[in-house]
């Protein structure tokens, strides 16, 4: 008998995984009937870019991150030097460095 039930239950929750849940989501649907409000957003990306050793380059990955189509926010110049990254975009840039 336990045996019969265990091999139920795990028969019986996949399917309600897959074929129940889906059913009573669309049934709660259909006797609410609200319509769901669909809104432009934007959220809040963080990019981060880990590096040592890589102050002759860093400037360039910089830029080819603002260049992202995703990225086009608050910061319209490209820095081109490290040092004129957070001066020319404070809002944008942020510069961690760890302590060694």
């Amino acid at each position: 008998m336990p045996a019969q039930l265990v091999f139920w239950i795990a028969v019986c929750v996949p399917l309600y995984a897959f074929l129940g849940y889906p059913l009573v989501l669309a049934a709660l649907r259909l006797a609410i009937g609200r319509e769901v409000r669909k809104a432009p957003i934007r959220p809040f990306v963080s990019l981060l870019i880990p590096a040592f050793n890589e102050a002759r380059i860093i400037a360039r990955k910089i830029e080819n991150s603002l260049a992202l189509d995703y990225i086009m926010s608050a910061c319209t110049k490209t820095p081109t030097p490290i040092t004129n990254a957070t001066t020319s975009c404070p809002s944008s840039i942020f510069i961690i460095r760890a302590s060694q």
